[in-house]
């Protein structure tokens, strides 16, 4: 078989990687003993003082006929830093799923409520049709813009695939600023309904 290459530097890391991560970063060595020559891992390291940083280490072996390491490139780059940020992201993506899904809970709440209410005591609650339908608009636009991922939208890019990309940026602002004068214009009229609202329930 192939010769085992041991280098001093990832038997340096090899002392100061999680266990956690373990498994994964004794599997990528496995594999730069195998014919693929190659070692890619992302793997977690406690240095001496206790911190915490992330690496993602690349390598590749060259051999001989024989099967002799002749050679051994790779790098290591710490990926702290963009796994803090994936993180940071996930928690708001946590974040904003809980908030959809109470819209959602609320929601049914509210119409279960109202149907009980309306067939069963024969006595409707105004209210309900009114926070229903607030919700229902709130339960798509929150879902549409923190929930369903962009890629997943129903949209006609014929035109802006076409494009290049200083276009595209001038399409995307130009689509986000007709959507904000639109929603400039129409809340005079929703302040204005949100009063009304107010009257009719005194």
């Amino acid at each position: 078989g192939a010769a085992e290459v041991a280098l001093p530097l990832t038997a340096l890391l090899e002392s100061w990687v999680h266990p956690g991560d373990r498994e994964k970063f004794d599997q990528a060595c496995r594999e730069l003993q195998s014919p693929t020559n190659a070692f890619d891992c992302e793997y977690c390291i406690v240095l001496e003082d206790g911190t915490t940083r992330y690496l993602h280490h690349i390598a590749q072996v060259t051999r001989d006929a024989q099967g002799n390491p002749l050679k051994h490139i790779g790098t290591i780059h710490d990926v702290s830093d963009r796994r803090a940020t994936e993180d940071e992201a996930r928690q708001l993506q946590a974040a904003a799923d809980a908030v959809g899904t109470a819209l959602f809970a609320t929601l049914f709440v509210t119409f279960i409520v109202q149907v009980t209410a309306r067939f069963v005591f024969d006595r409707p609650l105004p209210w309900t049709d009114e926070l229903a339908v607030i919700l229902y608009v709130w339960v798509i636009l929150w879902a549409a813009a923190f929930m369903v991922p962009a890629k997943e939208h129903v949209v006609f890019d014929l035109v802006y695939n076409a494009a290049g990309p200083r276009t595209r940026r001038g399409m995307l602002l130009l689509g986000s600023v007709i959507i904000g004068s639109l929603a400039a214009y129409a809340l005079p009229g929703s302040v204005d309904y949100v009063r009304f609202m107010a009257r009719e329930g005194t």
